[in-house]
């Protein structure tokens, strides 16, 4: 029997390597990992002629692209897990909605070769990380330093639409996750009306509980 295929796209600043420890404890699957801010190119896999089972994994920013997928090609993937992901902000959050625009502007404007490890320990030391068991290693090699400003400016948050309705819609082919110690994106999952799966972890889900991940794989 074919393995099913999974496709795993990781957070702003992760890499594909994020993804080892879930691969390496899991069977029965077909990993391939998107790079979305190394020196090739980056681009989501057409799978749709292909006859295994296709799921789609993403993380933080790598879900919101998950979610910018099912809006236009629903059927590209049978199942859907997002860990640690935002919907969006609501319809009347235009205040928030603009503040996290000039936000983001603000932080690709700190992305530079000479202040690399400045930038890094700010961005570490955000809220939203503040319950997370450890930090990842970034070195300044692996990153293409455009492509996190522009990733930062054309996938901001600020302009992604609300997915509520489209997560409702689509409910039965999504596994929504969150970490328990989360309590931002515990309050968000709330919101949605999916049943979000809450594992032991802060934000950094796949870093934290990496075993919670490769059990819920196994179940879907």
């Amino acid at each position: 029997m074919a393995k099913s295929l999974i496709y795993a796209v990781h957070g702003f600043l992760g890499r594909a390597s994020d993804w080892e420890p879930v691969v390496r404890q899991t069977s029965g699957f077909e990993f391939t990992c998107g790079e979305m801010f190394g020196f090739q190119d980056f681009a989501i896999p057409d799978w749709s002629t292909l006859p295994q089972k296709k799921i789609f994994l993403g993380y933080s920013l790598g879900g919101r692209l998950g979610l910018q997928l099912l809006q236009h090609n629903p059927h590209s993937f049978d199942h859907y897990v997002f860990l640690s992901t935002n919907p969006g902000f609501a319809e009347a959050q235009k205040e928030e909605r603009q503040q996290r625009l000039q936000d983001d502007m603000a932080w690709a404007s700190k992305i530079t070769a000479e202040k690399w490890h400045d930038f890094l320990q700010e961005w570490n030391s955000q809220a939203v990380f503040k319950a997370g068991l450890r930090e990842p290693e970034r070195a300044f090699a692996d990153f293409d330093l455009q492509k996190l400003r522009h990733s930062l400016v054309e996938n901001s948050l600020g302009l992604q639409p609300d997915y509520r309705n489209l997560i409702r819609e689509h409910k039965n082919k999504i596994t929504w996750v969150v970490g328990k110690r989360d309590r931002k994106y515990c309050d968000l999952a709330q919101s949605l009306d999916v049943g979000a799966v809450m594992v032991d972890s802060g934000h950094r889900v796949l870093l934290d509980n990496p075993g919670a991940v490769v059990d819920i794989l196994s179940q879907i």
